[in-house]
């Protein structure tokens, strides 16, 4: 590890400079061969959002479905993943501003509809 930089692959290096973190629960119905897409919550002024970490499953093992994580306003994706029933996974971190929202797209590729459930969650960061 470098020194002078904060280790951002454990909570506590990520919350350095943070004023904490905060998990973002949801239950996401989606249709056979569907996309959904769900806007997260926006940092409220004075404060940025890093998105950090990713965890999603579903009660099926026929399919290979897709998670996305992006910009709303722009479509910048900084975190793609497949999975086949769960996916958890911890990265670096994007941070989003004040007045720009985050999107959590899933898109179901089985035969059937589906409920996807998780969590996403980010640093808090006063700017």
């Amino acid at each position: 590890m470098a020194h002078g930089y904060y280790d951002f692959t454990t909570w506590a290096g990520r919350s350095t400079g943070g004023v904490g973190t905060v998990n973002y629960s949801f239950i996401i119905p989606v249709g056979p061969g569907a996309t959904v897409g769900v806007a997260l919550p926006g940092a409220a002024a004075g404060f940025e959002y890093i998105w950090q970490y990713v965890c999603i499953s579903c009660l099926d093992n026929t399919a290979i479905h897709e998670v996305v994580l992006n910009r709303a306003v722009d479509a910048w994706v900084f975190f793609y993943s497949n999975f086949i029933t769960a996916l958890e996974s911890n990265f670096p971190g994007q941070g989003i501003g004040t007045g720009t929202n985050a999107q959590l797209i899933i898109t179901n590729n089985a035969a059937v509809a589906l409920n996807f459930i998780g969590t996403v969650a980010f640093t808090t960061k006063t700017v």
